[in-house]
């Protein structure tokens, strides 16, 4: 069967090709756009700083950087009440973000967190493992919740999140035991993976709609692995990072008028999904004939389904931005146009990339380094095809060796033994 599908597979690969020589890219159409913050920073507007320019007053740790100061630890020996300071030497208290170093550990004997209106960031690791921590205000003003800011604060029975809060990032209230009651901002635009998970909130089966669980228009999560399509409520504004992680069989997500904001991968894990659909009257997302999902000029490809039921994709001429992964179950081949400015990543699976422009022009697309740096060291199968390089020979040279290889393999002792057959009967 596996064998079959590969046969079938060279053959769409070629039609696909040869029609796109034929008749351009158009004629196989299959600041994040989304607003999904990526994980692997920090935070929005995240920069390093010079840990050598560190200060302290009493058990809180600070780095001077320049126009403002960052707290970056506290003792592990602190107890009771931490008021952190408005300023220090003379600038202003933005920010809390433990270094790498210092996310392990456990606070112990800290209960309550007292902090300035100066603060804008509660960045990585905050308040990770803070595990007596009863009470902590939010200023207004802050625009960033970090990945596991409050991380098992066992003891955390409620936080208010002011509106002018943007992104919640992945974990940032993760195994907050007591956490019974949480708000989600009408201006937050993202919501981390399982930034909620173990909290008495997520726990408690009182605060499900059925498979789902929805908070002040965000859908934080969807547990239901026999739904095979899901139609997005009226209502959501925002759907969380692998909110439908648990829905292993879903095959279509239909996108409701109102939805905006699609968190950093809101669909993985959805490794059956064949094809998005969209509310003609959404003013923000759109798809393609094949339910790839776009914004509605389509210059930017936000969500590529990772069951989509054919081997290749051309990624049409004017597109931009790849925001996602492009990957694919079954698609092993991509082509992409001239006008690709930035692409996100390639999936692991995918057999050729295949660019309308020169090696120059393909090297000079955001995202392009890392991929061809992979590629050098060996980390990566990828071929890379450059077609205004003559690569479009190289690609029908390719499929038609492979086709014969299979045919020969495959089809021909197919063939003998069904004449045998016949000649038995």
């Amino acid at each position: 069967m596996k064998t079959a599908r590969k046969f079938l597979a060279v053959l769409m690969c070629m039609a696909m090709i040869f029609g796109a020589m034929c008749v351009g890219a158009d004629a196989i159409v299959g600041d994040l756009y989304s607003e999904g913050a990526d994980p692997f920073h920090p935070f929005p507007g995240y920069e390093e700083c010079d840990y050598s320019n560190k200060t302290a007053i009493g058990p809180l740790h600070f780095v001077l950087m320049g126009d403002h100061a960052r707290l970056i630890f506290i003792d592990f020996k602190a107890e009771g009440e931490i008021v952190v300071p408005a300023t220090v030497e003379g600038l202003p208290v933005t920010e809390i973000t433990a270094p790498i170093n210092m996310y392990f550990g456990r606070h112990m004997a800290v209960t309550k967190v007292v902090l300035p209106d100066s603060v804008t960031v509660i960045g990585v690791a905050a308040f990770n493992s803070f595990v007596a921590l009863e009470e902590v205000n939010i200023p207004e003003g802050v625009t960033c919740i970090g990945s596991y800011a409050f991380n098992d604060c066992k003891m955390l029975k409620k936080v208010q999140l002011p509106q002018s809060v943007k992104y919640i990032c992945s974990r940032a209230f993760s195994g907050c035991e007591s956490l019974k009651e949480i708000n989600i901002p009408s201006g937050v635009v993202t919501v981390g993976a399982e930034a909620f998970s173990g909290t008495a909130f997520y726990n408690d089966k009182a605060n499900w709609d059925g498979n789902m669980l929805v908070r002040d228009g965000a859908l934080l999560a969807v547990n239901d692995e026999s739904v095979e399509k899901f139609s997005i409520g009226d209502d959501i504004r925002l759907v969380a990072s692998d909110a439908f992680g648990n829905c292993g069989n879903l095959r279509e997500i239909s996108i409701p008028a109102g939805l905006r904001y699609l968190s950093y991968n809101a669909f993985g894990g959805t490794e059956s999904l064949m094809r998005f659909t969209v509310d003609p009257s959404n003013p923000y997302y759109t798809t393609d004939k094949y339910g790839v999902l776009y914004s509605k000029d389509k210059t930017v490809l936000v969500a590529f389904p990772y069951g989509f039921a054919s081997v290749g994709y051309n990624v049409p001429n004017g597109v931009k931005r790849i925001e996602t992964v492009l990957q694919g179950e079954y698609a092993t081949l991509f082509s992409l146009p001239k006008s690709v400015e930035y692409f996100y990543d390639i999936g692991d699976n995918v057999a050729c990339l295949a660019f309308d422009g020169t090696k120059e022009e393909f090297a000079d697309i955001e995202g392009s380094e890392k991929l061809l740096c992979q590629i050098a060291e060996g980390e990566r199968t990828v071929t890379v095809i450059n077609k205004g390089d003559g690569g479009r020979s190289a690609i029908q040279a390719t499929l038609l060796k492979a086709t014969i290889s299979v045919v020969t393999i495959i089809y021909l002792p197919v063939v003998k033994l069904w004449s045998l057959f016949l000649r038995v009967s």
